[in-house]
């Protein structure tokens, strides 16, 4: 069996036409992933042109019950993409909805070629904030995979993920962040439960407030149908994200890690 590390996925997440290809490409085979809580599989895709392209296919038939999150996870997973995108982040992998999947309806994700050895752990090692005592540290004096660690942690934030752990951030050849298995996001409740926690304190600069700004008045506008986030989560759920949205504006810092609740997933990785 081909190991994860050997796959090359020829289709690019920066593609144009990505989004079209999940679309609309045909299922041609299909790997289970074992020890994930509910039914996960890599898919081999093969589109129009004969050319083939790997993705993940998560089926709400395969969605475990959970006490706090109604069925339908996949409409989350697809909900963080569109948020990633109209932050202009780009953290989460290109995702659609496929009806018509081998085994009912579903998510499907473009594949992100990574080693899987390599999570947030492992990449925490090279995160070396500056220390400054006396001023506080802010955004744009971080590396690049800092910065791209930060943006992820305030995307966890405002979307209120419950479940980013270590396994869930993925590094590509290209050293570009990304973070996968977002179905546990957008509760109208807070939820939040990561294993990045490092960036509490750090000083947005005005590209995060560009961003989050835009974003905001965006989504606080008359609904625009073009935006497919309105018919992925509930119009509480939108506000809350809206009110996490201003939170962060207003403090324009991400907040310590709490003492009073659990913080992290489970398990960790």
């Amino acid at each position: 069996m081909t190991s994860i590390l050997d796959i090359t996925n020829s289709w690019n997440p920066t593609d144009p036409t990505v989004e079209e290809l999940l679309a609309e490409s045909a299922f041609d085979t299909l790997r289970q992933f074992t020890g994930a809580s509910n039914y996960v599989f890599l898919a081999s895709m093969v589109d129009q042109s004969g050319n083939k392209g790997f993705a993940v296919y998560k089926p709400v038939a395969g969605e475990q019950y959970l006490w706090d999150f109604e069925s339908g996870l996949h409409l989350r997973e697809v909900a963080a993409y569109e948020l990633s995108k109209l932050l202009g982040w780009n953290l989460i992998p290109p995702t659609v909805i496929r009806p018509d999947g081998p085994h009912g309806n579903g998510s499907l994700q473009l594949f992100i070629g990574h080693d899987p050895s390599t999570h947030f752990f492992t990449m925490e090692q090279d995160i070396n904030l500056p220390e400054n005592p006396d001023r506080a540290v802010k955004y744009s004096e971080l590396s690049s995979i800092e910065r791209s660690l930060m943006e992820l942690a305030v995307f966890d934030y405002i979307s209120n993920n419950a479940d980013r752990k270590a396994g869930h951030v993925l590094i590509d050849e290209k050293q570009r962040i990304w973070g996968i298995d977002n179905g546990l996001c957008f509760h109208r409740e807070n939820k939040l439960r990561t294993v990045i926690w490092n960036f509490a304190g750090i000083e947005f600069d005005s590209k995060l407030i560009v961003d989050l700004q835009r974003t905001l008045e965006f989504l606080s506008s008359p609904i625009d149908m073009n935006c497919k986030l309105y018919s992925l989560i509930s119009s509480s759920e939108l506000e809350s994200l809206l009110d996490r949205i201003r939170t962060l504006l207003r403090e324009r810092t991400l907040p310590a890690m709490p003492s009073e609740f659990r913080a992290f997933p489970w398990p960790l990785i």
